[in-house]
């Protein structure tokens, strides 16, 4: 095997021959009894180095037995070899491993000495091939190097940073390894004194030792050998691997013991996770983003749960441009255009995995978590009559109902009068409200909530307990592919014997839903009616209408709360807002309470309506859809397939570029200061907080008709005013935001008419 390419040739030993120097022809028996090892005679191995001869090795100490050579014996091979000139090579992957006399490094013993060592035996690193030649021979140094850059330019990164880091602690590492391995070779060598049929020469240095078998086993070495490795998993190099008496055999005892196990595995996980880390880095290695978030879901997990991921979402795509990393194979992007075209009817993106994390029930899918795009069309044809109105009468009655119990529970508990404060906490009355609102529209009766003043069922109690959980675990994968599992669900998922929160929700859904089934036939027009007419089976029923609850109740209670913070910290929007209404009341035409359609031709009205979904979004839950095969090209960058695009909702609804320099202000005006065709466009972009195209949110139009009625008829019975404005209203935000505070002091308005409000309730 030749390398023209150099001026040198590397010849095999395969075609140029070598010869060893075996123990029957060169061997001589020590002067001690109990040196049953047979070793070479120096003058006998001078005596065989011939005219054509080329290089003397040996190994020191040796493999197998563990025998070191003196300094005197050293200094004589190397005058030998001088003489004879030839080189002389010396193993010292265990020198190092010396229990008596350290021999030098041999290479400082002359100009033809070679020493080689490596990582894999001394210092415990078999798996870095990373090793040393030493020579003080200029010639020989320059031939190595150029066969080095024939065969090897370089090596591993990762393996050379770790030989440094090994070799910076060298003398730790080594003086740690010495003291192991003389504590081993003390347990060893009492077991082998205290066994008649073993003899040995008790090693010197290195790992291993040659014991001799006095004599031969019952059914002979062959099959001792292999009853040791079957029978009892004791592994040893019997001594016809190293040309000797199967009556010797090599025994290691340098294995690592189990906490040695336990490093080893923890290195290799690192190991592993360094590689994996590197491949998942150089994916998306060209778009920009948070350092941790290029290898790991570490930045992702401590945003989930550090409560600030609105701040940072607001901050993320200002620092970084409209697609950033956020995570191995997540990029987040407040883009309106790639957003449409992601969302858009006809697109091929399907949901990314993260959408799991809504499921509640082990066994089937809300239409949220379907990320078949054939399937969710199919079940969202189902369900949008019922949402629309379309064939339910008395949608818009039953949240009339349920704004007449939230005045009624203002008027009953919360007056101020002069000397008398009567503090509402409106953090707690807006949930409240729309748990009402969805719990009588999903099962036809409300909980009660705003009657007895209190979370009957704890469902936002437990929700704010769990935001933080469902957060982490929903943002990073192999968390989430255990927490939604079916298995654990069903083990610790909520549950309908559960008490209190989703779980005690759950319960009672399920009862409405079987009642209703298994009912009397009787056609009504309503939610469930129109579930069931269009072919959702009574389980699809059950998980729809409770995935109602969380998904239509906390966050219209978020937008009501951030609303009402707004209007109220913004007097000259809280004033105008007041004379609006009094207009319309003074004109006669806003019914008692006002329509949804009344509510839409009050222009300021409709400005603050959509300025209070603007100002906060009502969710920090990025709705990642996945590039399909093929990739996708955008302006430039190459987004691979499997690539999961989330959405910057935050930072979509401050978007300088849509809603001016002064998006982060609350100011309605931006709405009717410019003429209707962009007024209209304005809207419509605020509206992406409800999402886009085919997975747009079917509780759109109750969820606006809400805000339509709440803030009109709030402001015409009563005054409002911040009783704690330095702390206002407190939040965090794990997909969903959990408010605290907002202390109000309330009077009633000069607007209102309470005799006439109590008779003629809508």
């Amino acid at each position: 095997m030749k390398f023209g390419r150099m001026p040198i040739e590397i010849e095999s030993p395969e075609e140029y021959g070598y010869d060893r120097i075996t123990t029957s022809q060169l061997g001589s028996t020590p002067d001690s009894e109990r040196n049953h090892l047979v070793v070479p005679n120096i003058d006998q191995v001078e005596a065989a180095i011939k005219s054509n001869t080329r290089l003397v090795s040996l190994t020191c100490p040796p493999n197998p037995t563990g025998s070191t050579l003196s300094r005197e014996a050293l200094d004589r091979r190397v005058a030998i070899t001088k003489k004879k000139g030839v080189l002389l090579l010396v193993d010292e992957t265990y020198r190092d491993i010396a229990f008596a006399e350290k021999l030098p490094v041999a290479a400082s013993l002359g100009d033809h000495v070679l020493s080689v060592c490596s990582l894999s035996k001394s210092f415990g690193m078999p798996g870095v091939r990373i090793g040393w030649l030493i020579t003080t021979n200029k010639t020989l140094q320059e031939t190595f190097l150029a066969a080095k850059e024939q065969i090897s330019i370089s090596g591993s990164v990762i393996n050379e940073w770790i030989a440094i880091d090994v070799l910076s602690r060298r003398e730790k590492i080594l003086s740690d390894t010495r003291n192991e391995m003389r504590v081993r070779l003390q347990m060893v060598e009492p077991w082998i004194e205290s066994e008649e049929s073993l003899e040995w020469v008790k090693p010197t240095g290195g790992v291993v030792c040659f014991p001799r078998i006095k004599k031969e086993p019952k059914g002979g070495f062959s099959a001792f050998y292999e009853s040791l490795l079957n029978k009892h998993a004791t592994y040893v190099g019997p001594g016809h691997w190293f040309e000797m008496s199967d009556c010797f055999f090599r025994l290691g005892y340098g294995w690592p013991t189990w906490e040695g196990y336990w490093w080893a595995a923890a290195l290799a996980i690192i190991a592993w996770y360094i590689f994996s880390s590197i491949i998942v880095w150089y994916r998306l290695r060209h778009i920009p983003g948070p350092l941790l978030a290029k290898f790991s879901y570490l930045w992702l997990a401590r945003l989930a749960l550090s409560g600030k991921q609105y701040e940072a979402h607001l901050e993320l795509n200002k620092k970084y441009g409209p697609i950033v990393r956020v995570g191995p194979y997540e990029v987040l992007t407040d883009d309106l255009e790639l957003l449409r075209k992601i969302n858009g009817t006809k697109s091929s993106y399907a949901k990314g995995a993260s959408y799991s994390g809504s499921r509640l029930n082990p066994w089937h899918e809300s239409l949220f978590m379907m990320r078949d795009p054939i399937a969710h069309d199919k079940m969202k044809a189902k369900l949008i009559y019922g949402y629309s109105g379309k064939e339910t009468m008395g949608l818009e009655a039953a949240v009339d109902e349920q704004i007449m119990n939230l005045i009624h529970l203002i008027q009953d508990k919360y007056i101020s009068k002069p000397k008398e404060f009567h503090p509402l906490v409106w953090s707690k009355a807006a949930g409240l409200f729309t748990l009402d609102v969805i719990s009588r529209l999903a099962l036809g009766q409300e909980f009660g909530c705003l009657n007895r003043d209190e979370d009957i069922h704890c469902f936002f109690d437990t929700l704010n307990d769990y935001l933080p959980i469902v957060a982490l675990t929903t943002d990073v994968p192999w968390l989430r592919n255990i927490a939604f599992s079916p298995l654990f669900l069903r083990l610790f998922g909520p549950s309908i014997k559960d008490k209190k929160g989703i779980g005690k929700m759950m319960g009672l859904t399920n009862k409405v839903v079987e009642e209703f089934y298994h009912g009397d036939g009787q056609v009504k027009r309503d939610m469930l009616s129109s579930f069931k007419k269009h072919g959702l089976t009574k389980d699809e029923c059950e998980i729809e209408s409770i995935f109602m609850f969380v998904a239509g109740s906390d966050t219209t209670a978020s937008v009501i709360r951030a609303g009402m913070l707004h209007i109220l910290a913004t007097p000259h929007v809280y004033c105008r807002l007041k004379q609006e209404i009094a207009n319309t009341i003074r004109e006669g035409w806003a019914s008692r309470p006002i329509s949804n359609t009344q509510s839409l031709f009050l222009p300021y009205m409709q400005a603050v309506v959509y300025e209070c979904l603007r100002i906060r979004s009502v969710s920090t839950n990025m709705s990642f859809k996945e590039v399909p095969t093929g990739g996708e090209f955008y302006n430039g960058t190459f987004l691979p397939a499997g690539t999961n695009i989330g959405t910057n909702f935050s930072g979509l609804l401050r978007s300088e570029t849509l809603f001016g320099k002064d998006a982060h202000i609350f100011r309605p005006e931006r709405f009717t200061e410019v003429d209707d065709n962009t007024s209209a466009k304005l809207k419509r972009d605020v509206e992406l907080t409800f999402g886009l195209g085919r997975w747009s949110c079917l509780g759109k139009p109750i969820a606006l008709m809400e805000l339509n009625k709440i803030f009109f008829e709030l402001f015409r019975h009563f005054d409002f005013q911040l009783a704690e404005p330095h702390q206002s209203m407190q939040f965090d935000s794990y997909m969903l935001f959990r408010d605290k505070g907002l202390v109000l002091r309330v009077t009633e308005s000069d607007l209102r008419d309470l005799k006439s409000m109590k008779e003629d309730i809508y």
